[in-house]
């Protein structure tokens, strides 16, 4: 019988500093399609099963349909809202906030909260106007968003976890 080899798994500076904060992550999820907003939700929650984002432990994501309903829940302090572009899909309303009047009432309203952008528009001029209203982040609705919105999360968690980390020990 062969003896069994323990390895003593890497430390995860993110996961220990999670653990220590003992505090849920808020990620809001703003899309107009049912179908997409969804399947957004669980390209969020598969980042990482082990530590962060295990059922019911260290976050919840909230979805919204609308960029009027995330502004309406905006007192809840999301960390991260990831943002549909077109966002009048849902009701047809014309007079409907779009993806880059919820971002500019987001970052009025909550300055420190990550907002990415996810759409079907590629455009290099418009992903620089949503930088420049405070988008942390753009990516396109194309092949390897899961990947990339994956990734994109999981870097703003640690930056949000560090800056807190600079709060708590100054030094």
């Amino acid at each position: 019988m062969e003896a069994m080899v323990k390895t003593k798994a890497e430390p995860n500076p993110l996961k220990e500093f999670v653990t220590k904060l003992n505090r849920k992550f808020k990620i809001f999820v703003v899309e107009d399609s049912d179908l997409y907003r969804e399947l957004l939700k669980r390209f969020i929650q598969t980042i990482d099963r082990n530590f962060i984002f295990e059922e019911n432990k260290n976050y919840s994501v909230s979805q919204f349909k609308t960029g009027e309903e995330c502004i309406r829940n905006l007192h809840q302090n999301p960390d991260v809202v990831v943002l549909d572009y077109f966002l009048n899909g849902y009701n047809n309303d014309p007079n409907a906030m779009d993806g880059m009047e919820t971002l500019r009432q987001i970052k009025h309203l909550s300055p420190k909260t990550h907002v990415i952008i996810i759409t079907s528009q590629g455009n290099v001029s418009l992903a620089s106007e949503f930088i420049k209203n405070g988008a942390s982040d753009y990516i396109s609705k194309e092949p390897g968003v899961r990947e990339k919105l994956q990734h994109s999360v999981a870097r703003l968690l640690s930056v949000i976890t560090e800056d807190v980390s600079r709060i708590d020990d100054p030094a």
